[in-house]
């Protein structure tokens, strides 16, 4: 789902305990990760959570909550969120590679500043 161009995707980070209802619920979730006690299921919003476990108790993990994932987990939601932003970059190349080029520009304009102003410093000790 692509939102309009000033507008933040947001996805929630969801746990639930793992049963056979669960795995059969999440294999049509695009991100889930599915572990021996619990499942995490990485979505846009709520709504598809309610709409893929109505009968089954989550849990929002919030982002302050996130440091208390396994590294394997932490990897598997940077894994999701590389994805998601891969996608979203290519489906605004131009707009993605302008702001890279203008990044450098600043960044070219910025060195050749602090190249003018060591060459005067150096101009001025040797006077």
């Amino acid at each position: 789902m692509s939102k309009e161009k000033n507008e933040k995707l947001t996805y929630n980070l969801y746990a639930t305990r793992t049963t056979e209802a669960v795995i059969e619920a999440v294999s049509a979730m695009r991100f889930a990760r599915i572990t021996a006690g619990y499942t995490l299921v990485y979505c846009e919003d709520e709504n598809t959570m309610r709409k893929t476990f109505p009968f089954i108790e989550y849990t929002i993990i919030k982002d302050e909550e996130t440091n208390r994932l396994s590294s394997a987990d932490k990897e598997w939601l940077m894994n999701c969120n590389f994805t998601i932003i891969t996608e979203e970059a290519l489906k605004n190349k131009e707009i993605v590679l302008q702001n890279m080029t203008d990044a450098l520009d600043a960044l070219e304009a910025e060195l050749e500043k602090r190249r003018i102003a060591d060459n005067s410093s150096a101009e001025a000790e040797e006077n």
